[in-house]
């Protein structure tokens, strides 16, 4: 469960680099202008709000990519559907239980466990992220649309500037590779039948063209 975790590796590598920079300018000669530290420091904060903003999709989209194949694999072992599609699924991605009984597959890829992660990391700034209104709703029948509101506070130590952005995440994960739940139901396990999107344009296409000599 470990290797799925890699995500919030990305943030923890782009990072660190950035604390060690700063560290080194603010210890630069003493007649540097306090307008070019502050813009440095500033756009240090920038981006690193911009890397938990990128980091946060990709968890978005694990979380969501294995709460649906957890939710599958419970309606295909029970043979019942779900009785709130949407509020399981959320589930999966926040608590990592369907029902209140933790699911193995969510293990250390929960929306919770991505922030305990990331709050570890020190940048050298005073870090907060939070989220909400998780909401999960059926794209175009071939990808679901996971989002959630997401707050990020990024300031330097001795309040020399900081950063405050809350705004609602997108990311669409493909329901591509899995298997569809309405077919093993219907026929009591006998047939399956896994989500493929059609490669042509039209499901009717004309092959013959002419006119009749009758």
């Amino acid at each position: 469960m470990k290797k799925a975790q890699l995500y919030s590796l990305i943030a923890i590598l782009i990072v660190l680099p950035v604390s060690l920079f700063i560290g080194f300018f603010l210890n630069i000669q003493t007649n540097k202008s306090g307008f070019v530290m502050e813009r440095i420091i500033a756009d240090q904060e920038h981006q690193i709000a911009k890397n938990i903003e990128e980091d946060f999709g990709r968890a978005l989209k694990i979380a969501g990519r294995r709460a649906l194949l957890t939710a599958i694999n419970r309606i295909i072992m029970k043979g019942e559907y779900l009785d709130n599609s949407s509020l399981r699924l959320s589930e999966l991605m926040l608590n990592g239980s369907l029902n209140g009984t933790p699911e193995a597959l969510m293990q250390n890829n929960t929306i919770k466990d991505w922030k305990e992660k990331l709050l570890q990391v020190d940048t050298g700034f005073v870090t907060d992220v939070n989220y909400s209104e998780l909401k999960i709703t059926n794209y175009d029948g071939f990808n679901i649309d996971f989002s959630a509101v997401l707050t990020i506070n990024v300031s330097h130590p001795l309040n020399l500037s900081r950063i405050d952005k809350t705004f609602r995440k997108h990311v669409l994960v493909s329901l591509s590779g899995l298997e569809d739940p309405v077919f093993p139901l219907s026929t009591t396990g006998y047939v399956k039948r896994v989500v493929r999107r059609y490669e042509y344009p039209f499901y009717a296409r004309k092959i013959v063209s002419g006119v009749s000599s009758g």
